[in-house]
């Protein structure tokens, strides 16, 4: 049966034009195995980051060669505005020697984002499709143009896997705004789950923890209160809890 990956990560830091890897290669990959498994059979997994940290990036890559291992066609949706795909196209077609002229949006361009990129290239032959799913930073409407394009990817029929990586925020599955707050933002998961979709979402929360990565799955009163710490900064409702809001959270 197939089923869709969305995914909203970070990677280690580059040092003198190397990538440092920030996290031991065996526990990322042994967490991304323990964030796939809860998620069988929902259809959609969106990944959340918090942006700037290169653990991130690490994680979404063992999560898409988890996928490769598998046989499985692989969409990788990146936060980049769509009027990029030009200059994304031509730094994965030779990820070696070609300038990296993408434009990223601030809060996303680091390093370890960019190399990212180029790692990315070398998955081609494997047959991963790496688009920019988002709209121009400036735009309002940023989750909805995101939104379009991952469900047209999933009813494409084209790909076994969807992974899609952006910020936390958009990986919230449901919110509910304080009535103060004037807001009724939908995020990409929320807007996913509209659409139809079976949502799995997965949200990442650093604290400088030893030991880590820790995966947080299932109902618990310890998830719930990990993703209201995460949204802590969101003028949401006072009665809100973290009871679906997110399926995962995973700590560093």
């Amino acid at each position: 049966m197939k089923y869709f990956i969305f995914a909203t990560i970070g990677f280690a830091v580059l040092c003198g034009g190397g990538a440092a890897l920030s996290a031991d290669s065996a526990a990322v990959a042994q967490a991304a195995k323990k964030i796939l498994l809860p998620c069988q059979g929902k259809g959609v997994l969106v990944l959340g980051e918090r942006h700037q940290h290169p653990e991130s990036q690490e994680l979404f890559l063992a999560m898409i060669e988890n996928q490769i291992g598998q046989g499985r066609r692989v969409f990788v949706g990146l936060e980049i505005s769509g009027d990029q795909q030009g200059n994304l196209d031509a730094l994965l077609a030779d990820p070696v020697s070609v300038k990296d002229d993408v434009q990223l949006y601030h809060a996303i361009d680091h390093p370890a984002y960019r190399e990212m990129l180029r790692r990315l290239g070398r998955y081609a032959h494997a047959g991963v499709d790496v688009r920019a799913i988002d709209a121009a930073e400036e735009d309002k409407d940023r989750d909805v143009t995101m939104s379009r394009n991952v469900v047209a990817a999933v009813r494409s029929g084209k790909y076994d896997v969807v992974l899609v990586l952006v910020g936390n925020n958009h990986a919230i599955k449901k919110m509910k705004w304080h009535s103060d707050s004037g807001s009724s933002t939908r995020y990409l998961a929320e807007r996913l789950v509209d659409d139809g979709l079976n949502v799995c979402s997965v949200m990442q929360r650093f604290t400088g923890q030893e030991g880590g990565p820790v995966v947080v799955s299932g109902r618990s009163l310890e998830k719930d209160a990990l993703i209201m710490d995460l949204i802590r900064s969101i003028y949401h409702a006072e009665d809100m809890t973290g009871d679906g809001v997110a399926d995962v959270v995973v700590g560093w």
